[in-house]
């Protein structure tokens, strides 16, 4: 690095420097060891409040529900483009009880996983002991881990107000989810959200959880 290169005694974390003496330098500099702390304090800050049995591959789940080869080719299809489409930001998929939307939903997220897309997933399971005010939590601490550069806005959040956690479901949203991503200092790849079963539920209300949804 020229403009640095008499320096010494110090350190760098995570970032981006710009050099624009005479040639154009960019560099970004990570640094594993303290990615890795901040993603253990978020990990202990949250800890109660994620769900990871609403993850889409939990090992808690009893049956696999996909999409079996050469079935549901045009909704998969649909799904994938709108996932693709910068114009697009909230698909909701619905239909009458044993349509196979939880097996299209666990495919999608599979598919997501394999193409390094799937920011987070959450599944409600049928007759389970779903947990609402997890929602945001889960689908944040989740959001982490798949964008390393939402760790340090999360975690600032975390550690202005640690009661955000047991605030309103809208209020996570915003604290969460929205303001995080508002503090990226780059738009991050395009990044997919898949939710199943939202109605098995039933402490969110139906009209509710759309609005927050699709906001």
């Amino acid at each position: 690095m020229p403009f640095l290169s008499d320096a010494s005694g110090f350190q760098i974390y995570g970032c981006e420097l710009t050099d624009v003496h005479r040639d154009y330098h960019h560099y970004q500099i990570f640094n594993p060891s303290r990615d890795q702390d901040i993603r253990k304090r978020i990990h202990s800050a949250m800890e109660k409040h994620i769900h990871t049995d609403a993850y889409y591959n939990s090992g808690v789940r009893r049956e696999i529900s996909r999409c079996y080869p050469g079935t549901r080719e045009a909704a998969l299809e649909t799904i994938s483009r709108r996932i693709e489409d910068p114009a697009s930001h909230c698909l909701w998929l619905h239909g009458p009880a044993g349509a196979g939307k939880s097996a299209i939903a666990y495919t999608i997220a599979e598919q997501c996983r394999l193409d390094r897309t799937l920011g987070a997933s959450y599944f409600f399971i049928r007759g389970s002991a779903n947990k609402p005010p997890s929602f945001f939590p889960t689908l944040a601490y989740q959001l982490a881990l798949a964008i390393p550069d939402l760790c340090d806005p999360l975690w600032a959040i975390l550690c202005e107000d640690p009661t955000v956690l047991d605030r309103s479901m809208e209020e996570q949203l915003d604290k969460l989810i929205v303001q995080p991503f508002l503090r990226l200092a780059n738009r991050p790849a395009r990044t997919a959200i898949v939710i199943d079963g939202l109605d098995e539920c039933d402490r969110i209300d139906g009209t509710v959880s759309r609005e927050i949804l699709c906001r």
